[in-house]
């Protein structure tokens, strides 16, 4: 099992309280994050593919991490980054490129 006593997850999410925000536009790819997320006991994933999606959720709801893909059509998805790191919610950034596309602040975290 993948969890503690406590339900915690290896990720550090516990299942009975965490709230997962997914930024991805690609179907696919968002559909193969939240099968992972439900695999893990996590259950609630609120799935969105835009930059104003985002924000609109970050500002609406109340969210333990989000999961971010840096490239959105043709947006960068750093803004909603900045925008979590600002308001201490962590960010797992998911991309095809690399550490190279992160900025300083987020390249170590």
């Amino acid at each position: 099992d993948r969890k503690n006593a406590n339900g915690v997850s290896a990720m550090g999410l516990s299942e009975n309280s965490s709230r997962i925000l997914s930024v991805e536009d690609h179907p696919a790819f968002s559909l193969l994050i939240e099968a992972m997320l439900l695999e893990i006991g996590i259950k609630e994933i609120s799935s969105v593919a835009t930059i104003a999606d985002a924000l609109s959720e970050l500002h609406r709801e109340i969210f333990d991490l989000v999961i971010l893909d840096l490239q959105l059509g043709e947006d960068n998805g750093l803004i909603v980054g900045e925008y979590c790191a600002e308001r201490g919610i962590p960010v797992i950034f998911s991309t095809g490129f690399g550490r190279v596309m992160l900025p300083v602040t987020h390249s170590t975290e």
